[in-house]
């Protein structure tokens, strides 16, 4: 398999994982939705490690984000 190595922030996940370029059919739909969020199509994700950085950074904050909204609204849920 080839891809590219991604290492997750290891003081918030420990894990690995690996973007698989290949062996990966997308749909239109999937291309559109892609470029709606990033400003740039799959193609170009998986060509430039820049791109590739820059999404992956956004998805850990996104991760982060959810993770503390979760934890809030899992203290107010047993604070009543």
């Amino acid at each position: 398999m080839s891809g590219i190595l991604v290492k997750v922030n290891p003081t918030t996940r420990k894990e690995w994982f690996i973007i698989d370029s290949q062996g990966f059919e997308k749909t239109e739909k999937m291309e559109q939705a892609f470029r709606d969020v990033h400003g740039y199509g799959l193609s170009e994700y998986q060509n430039d490690p820049q791109k590739i950085l820059e999404v992956e950074q956004r998805r850990e904050q996104d991760y982060r984000q959810g993770q503390s909204v979760a934890a809030q609204i899992e203290r107010q849920a047993h604070r009543e």
